[in-house]
C-alpha cells in the first residue's frame, strides 16, 4: 500500500512539474518577445536619427558648397576655402576618435588608475 502512495506522490509531482514548466515557458517566451520586439524598435529608431542626420550633414554640406561657389572669388580661392573647410570638418571627428579611444582615457574612466593608486 506504500508504493502506491508513493506512485500516486510521483506521478502527481510529475503533473505539477509539467505544470510549473509549462508556464514558466510561457512567460520565458513572453519575456523573449518582449525583448525582441524592443530590440527591433530601438533599431529602427537608431537607424532613423542615423539617416535624418546623414540627410542633414548632406544638405549642410551642400549648402556649404553653394554659398562658396557663389562668392565673387576666383575659382582658385573658393577651391582653397573648400579645401580648408573641408579638412577642418574631417579633423574634427578625428581629433575625437583619437581621444575617445586613447588607452590613457580608458585607463582614467574605467576606474583602473584609482585601483592602482589604492594598491
Amino acid at each position: 500500500m506504500r508504493w502506491v502512495r508513493k506512485l500516486i506522490t510521483y506521478f502527481l509531482g510529475q503533473v505539477a512539474y509539467q505544470y510549473a514548466f509549462g508556464q514558466v515557458k510561457k512567460k520565458a517566451l513572453l519575456i523573449y518577445l518582449k525583448t525582441l520586439q524592443a530590440t527591433r524598435r530601438s533599431i529602427i529608431a537608431a537607424l532613423s536619427v542615423f539617416f535624418i542626420l546623414q540627410l542633414m550633414i548632406f544638405g549642410f554640406l551642400g549648402a556649404v558648397i553653394t554659398a562658396v561657389w557663389l562668392l565673387p572669388e576666383d575659382v582658385n580661392t573658393k577651391l582653397y576655402i573648400l579645401l580648408g573647410f573641408f579638412g577642418f570638418l574631417f579633423l574634427i571627428p578625428l581629433t575625437g576618435l583619437c581621444i575617445f579611444l586613447s588607452e590613457r582615457v580608458w585607463f582614467r574612466a574605467s576606474g583602473a588608475e584609482q585601483m592602482l593608486k589604492e594598491s
